[in-house]
């Protein structure tokens, strides 16, 4: 709603001005002007112009004359509050629900959150349109339902008697004659079917009294009284708290009954007619009937009309000339006209082009220290969550506006990390000062950020969540889009610029991954789309600023190499090596441009999709074997273009088209022994070298055949070697196309450098996995490319913190623990699960967190089949270990949100042998995973958040978790020595907690 206010308060102002000063002008030549029919000759055009006027004031550009002058701020510098440290938010507690994940320590320092204006200013602005649509709203219903009413009066009316329409036939014009019970004085309406309604008891009437109210009745139709009122209906639903507007409406329905007792009173005397006017004022119940016009109205307009009919001296002109006419016309027509050119809204000038910074209102010290503190709130690196803590901030720095951009300016040319520049450009696309976009034209090479998460984020403050989703990337969703640093920059570019476009979107699957040679020809693409911008621009900026020191871009001198110099037939090498490893994945979909023309163009080294480009002839003049096809896809280094083959019966091919690529197709059996093939122990498979990779689907089922194959080893022009995997694109891509999975080979010096990307995080939970693409990065398209999560180093601990979180473990009822922990030790709760059951629970919630569908199975199946993982059934190998039960012990006591500072978790197991093998399998594959010994259990620390800890370890027939080793020490050694004295006194029950309610 405030949106909608915002959008329509300075058309609202703008149009009230221009009515205004239009009916002053109408309303002063009405006072020079006696005659009711030529003021009425002039009213017409009048109201015409009114309603025009409503159009012209919302055309943009249309207004010439600003009246807000141009060296005025764009925005007003709002007096803001000042931002003071605020306590961290506290969520509100939910006992039935556990949360087991480490918590922080306590720091001397609190963390300085941005609050949001606590309280704005009361906007009268506001509250007037507010007032303005009501009322609106209540004169559409008024007029609404007196029109309904004067339809259903109609339908019951019954045509007059033969005697009354011969009545009606003495008088030149035609309308339909109609008697009611419901109505007791005579009225004319209908726009397309001019009627008059007399009351039942009129038909028994003498004709001598009859005759004057039909002349007076068919005055009105003849006059086009009728047409008047329907305009002047339609201005009182936007003029209707205008005075001069009723001034105007009185003045002509008094005129339109001046020239309609005329009429009558040439019937019968304007003595005659005057008395029988008072007698048809009787005061009855009568409805009033919307667009219509009767005898009399209000009685203080009776009195006028009386006092015209009884003076003797004065002439009323029945007509006028139509030199007169013509006159009025085009006198209007001029005039509003003018008006129409005059806005209260400042010029384009003023509002996106300064002439310099000095016309940009000054930061005082308390603003200046604002800015300085919400910049350092959204420059932290990697803050997802809480949202408040930097949508305030942003919040914030929006509100301060233009005065804040030589700041923002400042924080992104320096910034290089993924979070912060993301925070930054949505900023500046919120207060959109064109200032900013050289900088982020700068920005764009360092948008190239390793794979990371785009995400759909909510928040309860339902000011601040109105504020973000108001300035962001896509409409219609609750939620507002969180992208990557490369999304957020192009998006904010198009915006500011009224969506110019240098093709950069074709780089939105494109991360800093792969070899240093992939690296660079990321880096290459990065900059060549920066330099478009840039030419663009400094050839473009005055459509933009006035200010030349913005003029200029200044982009670093590239470095990176030629697309041109790239080689073309290097010697085929595959990889191999103790330190050669697959890549984690990345997933494209090449669609036939028979089918359609976007991403059909794929480049492996880069992860680059394009569409079909404007430089070749449309697809059926040429096809993928045309030389200029061939010769286009080789300058600008794509190596896949999609097909699809019609074969005989139901079979059909669907594959892609290779430039300059070499491919060797591999059997299923063979692509599970890559792994031998990399260590060296046996030579890769490359006899079955193919020209083109191709997958069978039948059309009927749509499965994909030959399962023994559609797997290919390749080598690009650019010298990288990979595997990539043809299969269905599944749900979301209605064209027929092929999914295809690149694996590359890649070599690592140690075991750390092999993960480098962002931690995947929402909501709180952790993941130590990665995701070769945003979810949230394909929500512009419904069919745009894809891409699946596969584990690196999957950390148990995040996996229970989650479940624990969303409340999958069930609460028990208090209960004595085994007796080897010592009084006063720890304070506990426990929780049950159903092993079998615990996977399907924990899906809706693991999708839920990840941001989209499927999240959970392509977990599970990372698991089960990723060369480089555990490879494990998590159902089998994990949950169907455990014993259904989960202990969660603090050595302080309990908080009320089961979310303590230091804690530890146990889970028996039912089969503890066989789930010591599957954490030592989990462990083996996570590089960041040490080995230690406590009283001789081998035991795992783990890295976690905020420079924590985290040990995890199998002993004593337990899964034991831990943020801290002393305490997982102790219990340990406690646990032993009752093993060994099972029945020692000194050994009691720990302390209970509170008893709370089930888990929901």
């Amino acid at each position: 709603m405030n949106a909608f206010v915002e959008q329509i308060a300075p058309w609202l102002a703008d149009y009230f001005l221009l009515a205004t000063l239009l009916l002053t002008i109408v309303l002063l030549l009405f006072r020079l002007i006696n005659q009711p029919a030529r003021r009425l000759v002039l009213a017409r055009p009048t109201l015409a112009a009114l309603l025009l006027l409503t159009g012209l004031c919302a055309l943009p550009g249309w207004s010439l004359v600003h009246l807000l002058t141009e060296n005025k701020p764009a925005q007003n510098t709002p007096a803001l509050s000042p931002i003071q440290a605020a306590p961290p938010i506290e969520q509100p507690a939910t006992p039935s629900i556990p949360n087991i994940s480490p918590q922080p320590s306590q720091s001397s320092s609190t963390p300085v959150r941005i609050p949001a204006p606590i309280t704005k200013p009361f906007s009268w602005l506001t509250w007037l349109v507010r007032i303005y649509l009501g009322g609106s709203l209540l004169a559409i219903v008024w007029q609404t339902s007196g029109s309904f009413l004067a339809r259903r009066i109609i339908r019951q009316a019954t045509a007059a008697p033969p005697a009354l329409q011969n009545l009606l036939g003495e008088f030149s014009g035609t309308a339909r004659l109609l008697v009611s019970n419901h109505v007791q004085a005579p009225a004319a309406l209908g726009l397309l079917q001019p009627t008059i309604l007399l009351p039942r008891q009129t038909s028994s009437s003498k004709n001598d009294t009859l005759r004057p109210i039909l002349a007076h009745e068919l005055a009105h139709i003849h006059h086009g009284d009728l047409q008047t009122l329907a305009a002047v209906r339609l201005l009182t639903i936007l003029l209707w708290p205008h005075p001069l507007f009723w001034r105007l409406r009185r003045q002509v329905r008094l005129d339109q009954e001046t020239l309609a007792d005329a009429a009558a009173a040439d019937i019968s005397s304007r003595t005659d007619y005057a008395a029988q006017l008072v007698a048809w004022a009787t005061p009855t119940h009568t409805p009033r009937l919307a667009s219509s016009v009767g005898l009399w109205e209000s009685p203080s307009q009776l009195r006028q009309r009386i006092a015209l009919l009884l003076d003797k001296k004065r002439t009323i002109l029945r007509t006028c000339t139509r030199q007169w006419s013509a006159a009025c016309a085009i006198l209007i027509a001029l005039v509003a006209l003018g008006l129409s050119l005059v806005t209260l809204q400042p010029s384009t000038a003023a509002l996106g082009k300064p002439a310099d910074d000095s016309a940009v209102a000054e930061l005082s010290e308390e603003q200046q220290r604002q800015v300085r503190l919400a910049i350092k709130t959204i420059s932290k690196p990697g803050l997802v969550e809480p949202v408040e803590e930097w949508g305030y901030a942003v919040q914030t720095l929006v509100e301060i506006g233009r005065p804040a951009v030589p700041s923002l300016i400042e924080a992104l040319d320096s910034e290089v990390l993924d979070h912060p520049m993301r925070k930054i450009a949505f900023t500046l696309r919120a207060i959109d000062d064109k200032r900013a976009i050289p900088a982020l034209i700068r920005a764009i090479p360092r948008t190239l950020q390793p794979s990371a998460s785009g995400y759909g984020l909510r928040v309860e403050d339902n000011s601040l969540s109105k504020f973000l989703t108001k300035y962001d990337t896509r409409d219609g969703d609750k939620s507002f889009t969180y992208g990557r640093a490369f999304r957020e920059v192009a998006l904010t570019l198009q915006k500011m610029t009224d969506g110019v476009s240098h093709g950069e979107m074709e780089l939105n699957f494109v991360h800093k991954e792969g070899s240093p040679n992939q690296q660079a020809l990321q880096k290459e693409l990065f900059e060549k789309a920066a330099t478009r911008w840039a030419r663009w621009w400094e050839a473009n900026w005055e459509d933009y600023l006035s200010d030349s020191q913005y003029a200029k871009v200044g982009l670093p001198p590239q470095v990176s190499p030629s697309l041109q110099s790239r080689p073309t037939n290097k010697p085929v090498r595959f990889p191999v090596g103790d330190n050669v490893r697959l890549s984690e994945g990345s997933s494209g979909v090449c669609i036939s441009p028979a089918e359609n023309p976007r991403e059909c163009f794929y480049d492996l080294d880069t992860g680059r999709h394009a569409s079909w480009p404007s430089e070749l002839p449309a697809w059926g003049v040429v096809d993928e074997n045309s030389p200029e096809v061939i010769a286009w896809a080789r300058k600008e280094g794509f190596d896949l273009l999609g097909i699809l083959e019609t074969g005989n019966g139901t079979a059909k091919k669907y594959g892609v088209k290779m430039f300059d690529l070499r491919a060797w197709e591999i059997t299923e059996t063979q692509f599970k022994e890559l792994p031998k093939a990399m260590r060296g122990e046996i030579s890769y498979p490359l006899k079955k070298e193919k020209q083109r990779m191709v997958a069978m689907r039948d059309s009927r089922s749509h499965v994909y055949g030959n399962p023994d194959g559609n797997s290919y080893l390749f080598q690009t022009r650019e010298g990288s070697y990979g595997v990539i995997k043809l299969h269905e694109p599944g749900d979301g891509f209605p064209y027929d196309s092929v999914k295809a999975k690149i694996n590359f080979f890649i070599q690592v010096t140690d075991a750390s450098s092999a993960q480098k990307e962002e931690d995947f995080s929402v909501s709180g939970p952790r993941f130590l996995f990665h995701s070769s693409a945003s979810p949230a990065d394909a929500d512009s398209d419904e069919n745009s490319t894809k891409r699946t999560i596969t584990p690196a180093g999957f950390n148990l601990l995040d996996l229970f913190k989650t479940a624990a979180e969303k409340g999958i473990f069930q609460s028990r009822e208090p209960s004595p623990l085994d007796p080897w922990k010592k009084q006063g030790l720890v304070t506990y709760k426990i929780y049950s699960f159903d092993p079998n059951k615990i996977s399907s629970l924990i899906e809706p919630v693991f999708d839920e967190s990840a941001g989209y569908k499927e999240a959970w199975e392509g977990l599970l199946e990372g698991l089960a089949k990723d060369p480089n993982g555990p490879q494990i059934d998590l159902h089998r190998d994990f949950f169907a270990k455990l014993s259904g039960q989960i202990t969660v012990l603090t050595e302080e006591p309990m908080p009320k949100d089961g979310n303590p500072d230091t804690w530890l978790v146990y889970a028996p197991a039912s089969h503890p042998a066989d789930l010591l093998v599957t954490l030592k399998r989990f462990m083996r594959v996570d590089p960041n995973a040490v080995m230690i010994k406590i009283s001789g259990q081998p035991v795992w620390k783990l890295p976690s958040e905020k420079n924590e800890e985290h040990f995890i370890c199998v002993a004593f027939g337990q899964l034991f978790a831990s943020n801290r080793l002393d305490l997982l020490t102790k219990v340990l050694d406690n646990f032993s020595a009752a093993l060994d004295n099972p029945i020692n006194g000194t050994f009691n029950h720990a302390t209970p907690p509170a008893e709370e309610s089930p888990a929901k």
